[in-house]
């Protein structure tokens, strides 16, 4: 059980995560659903949506203005 309690993802991990990343904290939870716990990979798929938006001419999602 000690082992679930580290591997916890908590909510003002994500808050800080997403304000890092210039990313909602739903996205973000999103990121982490669909890729995983991995800051690597989650950072990257968030790369990823900065990337595709920059390349149809929009914004990227919840960037700070």
């Amino acid at each position: 059980m000690a082992g679930d309690r580290d591997d916890a993802i908590h909510d003002h991990h994500v808050e800080y995560f997403a304000s890092e990343n210039g990313l909602s904290p739903d996205l973000t939870w999103e990121l982490i659903l669909k890729h995983g716990n991995s800051r690597k990979a989650v950072i990257e798929a968030a790369q990823g949506l900065k990337d595709d938006d920059r390349q149809y001419g929009r914004p990227a999602p919840h960037a700070e203005r």
